[in-house]
């Protein structure tokens, strides 16, 4: 056995302890020092300029992009010797190196049937419900197998051309709310949550169906390794793994996302062995209806920058308080000091600490 193979064992057991919140003397670490990458990220911190050649040309602002303009060829050149290279996991750290298509593109959004344009060193999605029609005609979600089968096409060229050296994951899977906004608009989504509860339970539904549908398709394109695969995060389970978000969830009280989101949110995870759910620091009035849904496997917090409030001291128990109950990931840019006040008051069963550290 090469040493190479020794270290992904090593690996694969501390990630096991994390899922079972047990047996780690320290924390799982993937940081940042001084610009430094500890392991490559499938979701950069910072937003990078967009860089996107397209079977003919290159995006520009204002196109619209269709999957028929998409060649992963073009969009993820790979050496040709590479592959030959690539017989283990690369490690890094404590977590695995892991790659996922194009992470500007959002896949789900199109999945769901939003038009997308490029807009500067970003891909817009287009709505295209109307409030006008609630209450007065069905709306049907535009489902587009075009860009699921583009999705599955990036994903099986990452795995034939970097499997097993680097573990591909999933793209970014964004949740209900997010996808409601996406085909609506916030202000929309609001009025109509008031307005036709029930019509807007219903398009929740069916966006639901999108996104296991979409999750659900691109992990059958990744191959498993040692049994189970990993998430963006780069931590491997031992079975299927997804990691969810919704962001758009800021928006909604508390009462407003236990009624309408919650539901969606429960069916979404049990389908999948082990499922992360990603929050925002603003958002953690809903932390405890996420740690009362049983088939939720941990948490993640991203602790946000400026302009948006950042107490940590604040943030600290309810850190504690997930980790009484599921594990944890805490993700964000920090001080030395930050960093060190967050490691310090945590256990380091079942947690990953996913940062950056900055200068001065």
């Amino acid at each position: 056995m090469t040493s190479s193979r020794i270290r992904v064992d090593e690996v694969l057991e501390t990630h096991r302890a994390f899922w079972h919140t047990r047996g780690l003397a320290k924390p799982l670490l993937n940081v940042e020092l001084e610009g430094r990458t500890h392991a490559r990220r499938s979701l950069p911190r910072k937003l990078e300029p967009l860089k996107l050649p397209l079977k003919q040309g290159i995006a520009t602002t204002g196109m619209p992009l269709e999957p028929w303009m998409l060649e992963p060829e073009k969009i993820h050149p790979i050496p040709e010797d590479t592959r030959e290279s690539l017989d283990v996991p690369r490690t890094c750290g404590d977590v695995f190196q892991v790659l996922a298509p194009y992470y500007k593109i959002p896949w789900v959004e199109a999945i769901a049937g939003c038009s997308l344009v490029v807009k500067g060193d970003t891909i817009w999605s287009k709505p295209y419900v109307d409030r006008s029609k609630l209450g007065k005609e069905r709306i049907e979600i535009a489902r587009s197998q075009a860009w699921i089968d583009k999705l599955v096409d990036f994903t099986a060229y990452l795995v034939h051309g970097l499997f097993p050296g680097y573990l591909v994951t999933q793209t970014l899977m964004r949740g209900p709310t997010d996808l409601l906004n996406a085909i609506m608009g916030v202000e929309n989504m609001c009025i109509g949550m008031y307005m036709f509860p029930q019509e807007m339970r219903d398009i929740l539904s069916k966006l639901t169906d999108v996104l296991v549908e979409a999750a659900s398709t691109q992990l059958k394109a990744i191959p498993k390794f040692d049994g189970g695969c990993c998430n963006p995060f780069g931590l491997w389970a031992p079975g299927t793994s997804v990691r969810t978000q919704d962001d758009a969830a800021v928006h909604l009280s508390p009462r407003m996302y236990e009624e309408f989101i919650l539901p969606c949110e429960k069916r979404i995870v049990e389908p999948f062995d082990y499922t992360v759910r990603h929050v925002h620091s603003d958002c953690i009035r809903i932390v405890d209806m996420l740690l009362d849904m049983t088939d939720l496997s941990a948490i993640e917090i991203t602790v946000d920058e400026f302009p948006y409030p950042r107490n940590l001291d604040a943030l600290t128990p309810v850190l504690q308080k997930i980790q009484t109950r599921k594990p944890l990931i805490v993700s964000g840019v920090f001080t030395q000091n930050e960093f060190d006040h967050i490691a310090g008051a945590l256990s380091p069963n079942g947690l990953l600490l996913d940062a950056e550290i900055k200068q001065g």
